[in-house]
């Protein structure tokens, strides 16, 4: 089966300067314009007579990335909401500036060190691949071999979830760069073995001046190939 993650436009939660994951934020407007811009980049792609699916985590900012992006195309699979796809559950860094979470927290690394993070009052890696796993036995494995699935999520959450579908060691995770908003990331997947192809990763094109203007700051600390 083919798969297209994407991670939701914009929100709130990124804008204001704290550390978000389980707080609930809605889109911005320009978060509203990245998830059409994804929709109208993967309109021919999704042109297919093959079964289409839509799977949503149960926070807003990806519900209304789904409808954004499904208002683009020509088919619209009702999404279906998961909690498997929700975000790391940051705990106790939840609400904190960036500097003081760097300050009070120095020692857990979400970039490069994502696959030993364990955050007090929230989940560590371990707890969000048991997700990830759980989302591809129960959801994916019951679908047509030849079916095309939409997958709106978060970024923490992709992440860990594109090293699951892949099939890989738990530390490559640490070498997958952040991903801008609205960035797309292809997968052929075979349920039957629980392994994937990466064909894509990370392809925000479509964004052009929606991109975010820092994103080689913030968003790549890694060089090294995934």
């Amino acid at each position: 089966m083919k798969l297209y993650l994407i991670r939701h436009g914009e929100s709130y939660s990124n804008t204001g300067g704290t550390v978000m994951s389980y707080t609930d934020m809605p889109l911005t407007e320009k978060g509203k314009e990245q998830a059409c811009r994804a929709g109208r980049a993967l309109r021919d792609a999704l042109r297919t007579e093959a079964p289409l699916y839509a799977f949503c985590s149960d926070l807003s900012r990806t519900q209304q990335t789904a409808a954004a992006f499904l208002e683009q195309i020509d088919r619209r699979p009702e999404p279906v909401i998961t909690a498997d796809l929700t975000e790391m559950n940051l705990g106790d860094m939840e609400g904190m500036t960036w500097p003081k979470r760097m300050e009070t927290f120095p020692d857990i690394k979400t970039d490069t060190g994502l696959s030993e993070a364990v955050v007090p009052g929230g989940e560590s890696f371990q707890d969000v691949k048991k997700r990830c796993l759980r989302f591809a036995r129960e959801r994916l494995a019951v679908l047509e071999e030849d079916a095309v699935v939409l997958v709106f999520s978060h970024g923490l959450t992709l992440r860990v979830l594109v090293n699951t579908l892949l099939g890989r060691p738990d530390k490559d995770v640490n070498r997958l760069n952040w991903m801008e908003n609205t960035a797309i990331t292809e997968i052929q997947y075979c349920a039957e073995t629980g392994c994937g192809e990466c064909l894509r990763l990370n392809d925000y094109d479509h964004l052009g001046e929606l991109g975010a203007g820092d994103y080689a700051e913030w968003g790549i600390f890694c060089t090294e190939p995934y």
